[in-house]
């Protein structure tokens, strides 16, 4: 039966879709993301990735305007929940969403292998997409930031995170538990393997049973350089330029 050949996608809404045998199914297009950035305290923002009102994560970090170091205090990604909420303090970030263990069992059902990685947005790209939106802002809008602190808590993030903004130049085991440490003065070499160790000893991404981002204990405190663009192509470059000025025919008697 073609029902069995065909190979299965879910969509952001959780609408199942199909695609046949031969045509690549399409990637999650990040473009249909409206990123939303609000102060929710002085010099304390949060940007949002919503889709169709759906919020599929975030990321919040204070940057003051006379410090040098922006920091990261908070990023979470929302899953599809495990399990149906038991009470009103379980109510799923996305209330319209399935669980994802619904999810998996109609695809079981249509005699499909699937696992959760199935019906995840975890790979979906939106935290690294966070945080590059966070960099643009801070460059665009906060010219004395030069660094960007905070913890990682798992190997998910800290690659991503370096990613965006290379490898750290400062990072050390929150906990003290470890002996991989980073400054300024480490060689390129050594601090590329001490980050790949790094990655190592950090845990993989988790999602709690109602599809919020798990923390686990385990962290580490990492430190990056935040790259400057030109100033002509900063938002203060940009809001300062003067417009031309038009003349009329009885001003030009007054023009030098």
């Amino acid at each position: 039966m073609w029902y069995r050949e065909a190979i299965t996608r879910v969509d952001p809404s959780g609408q199942i879709n199909m695609d046949f045998p031969g045509i690549k199914p399409k990637p999650f297009d990040l473009k249909n993301i409206n990123f939303e950035v609000e102060e929710f305290d002085k010099n304390s923002y949060r940007i949002n990735a919503n889709l169709d009102e759906k919020i599929l994560g975030h990321i919040d970090f204070q940057a003051e305007d006379y410090s040098d170091t922006g920091r990261i205090l908070f990023i979470e990604l929302y899953e599809y929940p495990l399990r149906e909420a038991e009470d009103e303090e379980e109510m799923f970030n996305n209330p319209s969403d399935r669980t994802k263990m619904d999810m998996l069992e109609e695809l079981k059902d249509a005699e499909y292998h699937v696992d959760e990685s199935s019906v995840t947005r975890a790979k979906w790209g939106i935290g690294k997409r966070l945080y590059q939106e966070m960099k643009k802002f801070l460059q665009n809008h906060k010219p004395t930031i030069q660094y960007i602190s905070g913890d990682v808590h798992s190997r998910d993030a800290f690659e991503i995170r370096n990613s965006v903004f290379g490898l750290p130049i400062e990072s050390y085991d929150s906990a003290r538990s470890s002996s991989y440490e980073i400054n300024e003065k480490t060689p390129q070499k050594e601090r590329e393997d001490i980050s790949f160790k790094i990655f190592s000893e950090l845990p993989p991404a988790r999602f709690d049973a109602m599809g919020s981002g798990d923390i686990p204990f385990d962290s580490f405190s990492v430190k990056h350089r935040l790259t400057r663009p030109s100033y002509n192509k900063t938002q203060e470059y940009k809001d300062s330029k003067l417009e031309p000025q038009l003349f009329s025919s009885e001003d030009k008697d007054n023009v030098v």
